[in-house]
Formats: structure tokens, C-alpha cells, sequence
């Protein structure tokens, strides 16, 4: 290490552990405090680091973050899986489970899909609406009557959309099966595994990544929320054929450089085997980026997940005799969107659409896990890491250790108001706009080197 770089540790020790002792800060304070803007034009007139002893403060050590980069995929996946919170996700599953029905021809139907926009609204999340009717045939005695039944998609495009960029569509339906099988009487399903647990993953996953992503011109990403999906009783599917028919061309994705992420059946308990996360694929289908970057977040978060490719299935008919009712990725499939699901090991369980579809037989761990492979497979496909050089936390933490408690963050890392000082590594090289914004969370802010130049 040069002379000049250990005597500016030195200083920046001597300033953390007099500027805090000052200017305490606590927990929440937002006050702005540049305390340098270059230290290293200080170095000159101060003794070797050898003479220079520098004494522990009494009270408890200041907390410290260093911002350095440390900035890897993989360092992401990491970091916002520790963020999915399973009580809110068991919170989403209730408040979901309680309605009578989300079934379209039921009245709590369209009532479930105004909670899952008003969820939306509340995180400050902006959606579109997609109306479109749904028509169910009554038996006169002589002929068919039918009836019109209205219910929606919900489409969010959280960073906007990029004609010429691929897309990735992350589906799962709002919707719950009309009646339970196994001649049971008919009886509206609760719907927790089928699709509840798939609707409160997509929210969790879509809620923090926007929060903290920054958006790439690399991909478009679609989060669409179904109704429709269990359909009418002699057909199902119409939610997505919605999005293929007029969502994505409103929306102005293109469907030949599109590929779909279904969400569908994540957690139910099954009574057969243990219930193990799958990916779903028709072997004729190129997902081969998808699956390779869902395989590398499992194997990165210790998320076991198996692959269970579809057959070569000709019709819809063999699609459900096989994997249920409603599969979403079938109407993607047919329309040459390559697709794959995440669902699990149980569709041959013949009690997942009945009563038996309740919380008490589903697998929060499941959920839980989903939400993070779900984020971290936007994290490996779309995330835009700037270039910076590597860190000198190595030599400079040390020395810093001996005044304050150091924690390392990475510099595309919101800060949380918890630190009562700021140190920014020399080598790192960001923007006025992140500058800003760390001035405002840290008292004070150290800038070392050119930082911010």
C-alpha cells in the first residue's frame, strides 16, 4: 500500500471517530453533511501511521457503511432474496383465500382482482386494464342461453417497454376453480395453491424488484395478471388468449422476440410424495435461456428445482388429461411464444382443485421460494451493473474496523437511514444523481479519491 493511501486511512479514521462523537446521528435522520470532498490533498503535513496511535471512543463504536463495488449477479440474487418477507407473503395468501370464490362467474370474483389492484396501487405501482367478457351457456330446456360475464387482466410494465428489445411475460392467473373433483358436490375450491400462492409470489417478486431495479434496455419484462383462466366449464384459457389476441400489441411487444415465465400451482402439499419446486417445458420449445438462467439462480439461492418436460401434446384436451385444467402456458405455446412453468412435482394429485386447496395444505416455503427465483432470474437477464473498478475495501476496512463498525455495501445498494457515516471507496465512480442521494442519507459523507468526479 502507497504511503499516501495509509495515511489518508489514518485521517478518515480520526474524522469517523470525531465527526460521529460531535454530530450523532440517529436511527432516521436524513440530514446532509458533506464533511470532505478530498482527503487526499490532506496527507501531506501528517506523521508516519507508525507514530500515530488512534484510541477506541469510549461509547459503542459509530456504525459505518463503506460503499464500495462489490457488484456481481450473483451478489444480487442474494441480496434481494434476503428481502421476500414470508409473513407478507401468508398475509397475501389470507387476505386471497378468504374470498368466497375468485371464480369470474362468482360475485367475489372481480372483487379478488380489485384487491390485487389496489395492493398494486398502494405500492405505488402503475397497472393497465384489460376488460373482456366471458360467455357461460344456460340449458333452457330446448336450446342454450348464454350469458355475459365481464372480468379483466391486469398488465404492469414496471420500466417501460422497448419495441425492438425481447420481452419476458411473467403470467399467472387471478382466478380459482368453480368445483372441487372426486365426486364431491360442486363447491367453489379455496384456491390457495391454485393460483393464490402464484399471485402473492408475482406480487412479492414485482413489489421488490421495483423498488430497487435499474431498468435496461436489454429487455422488456410484462407482469400479467389473468382472469378468465379457469374459464366457463367447456373452455378454458381466456385471460391469456387475451394477451395474445390484444395485450401485447396494445402494449407494443412484439410476440416473435417474446418468451413467457408462467406461475401456476406453487405450493400445494401434495398427498402423494413430497412436494419439490418443477419447471414445466414442451420439448419443442426453445427456452433454453430461460431455463439456464432459472438454473443458475437455484443453484446460486440452494433452491432445488427439477425439470419435467411436457410431452409432445397435439391438443389442449391432452394437456389437461395430463397437468389439469388450466395451464396457461399452453395458450403461449400454441402461439409460438416459448414458454415455461414453474409449478411442482404434484399435478398428478388428483385433490389439488378440491376443499382440500386450502392454506392448511400449502407449502409457504414454496412461495417463498419462487418469489426468489422469480427475481433473481430479472436480476440475471436484466440487470444493467455499471463498470467500475474493483474495490479497495481490502486495504481500507482494516483500519477503519478500529473506530467504527464497518459494513460493506455495494454502491447500487440503497442505503437504509441506519449508518451514522458514509464512506465512499476512491476507486468507485458514480453519478451526481446516487451522490445526491447518499448525502441525504449519511452525517457525514466521506469522499475519498475522485469519487463522484
Amino acid at each position: 500500500m502507497r504511503r499516501t493511501n495509509v495515511l489518508t486511512l489514518v485521517i478518515v479514521s480520526l474524522l469517523i471517530s470525531s465527526i460521529v462523537s460531535v454530530h450523532p446521528v440517529t436511527e432516521g435522520s436524513f440530514s446532509a453533511s458533506l464533511a470532505t470532498q478530498d482527503v487526499w490533498s490532506q496527507t501531506a503535513a501528517l506523521p508516519s501511521p507508525r507514530s500515530c496511535s488512534v484510541s477506541p471512543p469510549e461509547s459503542s463504536p459509530p456504525s459505518v457503511a463503506y460503499v464500495a463495488n462489490v457488484s456481481t449477479l450473483a451478489y444480487w440474487q442474494r441480496e434481494l432474496a434476503m428481502r421476500v418477507n414470508e409473513s407478507r407473503l401468508l398475509g397475501l395468501l389470507t387476505s386471497l383465500t378468504n374470498f368466497n370464490s375468485r371464480h369470474p362467474f362468482t360475485s367475489d370474483g372481480n372483487a379478488s382482482i380489485d384487491f390485487v389492484a389496489s395492493y398494486l396501487i398502494s405500492h405505488g405501482i402503475s397497472y393497465t386494464d384489460d376488460w373482456f367478457s366471458i360467455p357461460k351457456g344456460v340449458w333452457t330446456g330446448t336450446h342454450y342461453v348464454y350469458q355475459y360475464y365481464w372480468t379483466r387482466n391486469l398488465y404492469i410494465t414496471p420500466w417501460g417497454i422497448n419495441p425492438s428489445a425481447h420481452s419476458l411475460i411473467i403470467t399467472c392467473h387471478l382466478d380459482s376453480a368453480r368445483q372441487g373433483l372426486l365426486g364431491m358436490l360442486p363447491t367453489n375450491a379455496p384456491g390457495a395453491n391454485d393460483n393464490a400462492a402464484g399471485i402473492a409470489s408475482v406480487l412479492e417478486s414485482l413489489d421488490i424488484l421495483y423498488q430497487t431495479h435499474r431498468p435496461t434496455s436489454q429487455w422488456n419484462v410484462l407482469f400479467a395478471f389473468l382472469g378468465g383462466e379457469e374459464g366457463n366449464g367447456t373452455r378454458p384459457l381466456y385471460g391469456s388468449n387475451r394477451v395474445i389476441s390484444h395485450g401485447l400489441n396494445a402494449l407494443g411487444i412484439n410476440p416473435s422476440t417474446s418468451w413467457a415465465l408462467n406461475i401456476d400451482e406453487i405450493a400445494y402439499q401434495g398427498t402423494i410424495w413430497p412436494t419439490i419446486l418443477a419447471l414445466y417445458r414442451y420439448m419443442t420449445d426453445d427456452v433454453t435461456t430461460i431455463q439456464g438462467s432459472l438454473n443458475a439462480v437455484s443453484d446460486n439461492l440452494g433452491i432445488e428445482l427439477i425439470d419435467m418436460q411436457l410431452p409432445r401434446a397435439e391438443n389442449l384436451a391432452s394437456v389437461q388429461s395430463d397437468f389439469g385444467w388450466c395451464i396457461s402456458e399452453w395458450t403461449l405455446h400454441t402461439n409460438n411464444i416459448p414458454s415455461i412453468t414453474i409449478s411442482t412435482n404434484q399435478y398428478p394429485d388428483p385433490y389439488k382443485h378440491s376443499l382440500y386447496d386450502g392454506l392448511s395444505h400449502c407449502a409457504i416455503s414454496n412461495v417463498v421460494n419462487t418469489t426468489k427465483l422469480i427475481i433473481g432470474l430479472l436480476i440475471e437477464l436484466t440487470f444493467d451493473l455499471p463498470s467500475t473498478p474493483p474495490a479497495l475495501a481490502t486495504e481500507w476496512v482494516p483500519i477503519l474496523s478500529a473506530v467504527a463498525n464497518i459494513t460493506i455495501t455495494d454502491y447500487l445498494d440503497p442505503l437504509l437511514p441506519k449508518f451514522q457515516a458514509v464512506v465512499l471507496d476512491p476507486l468507485i465512480n458514480i453519478d451526481n444523481t446516487l451522490l445526491n442521494y447518499l448525502s441525504r442519507l449519511a452525517q457525514p459523507l466521506l469522499i475519498l479519491g475522485n469519487a463522484g468526479a
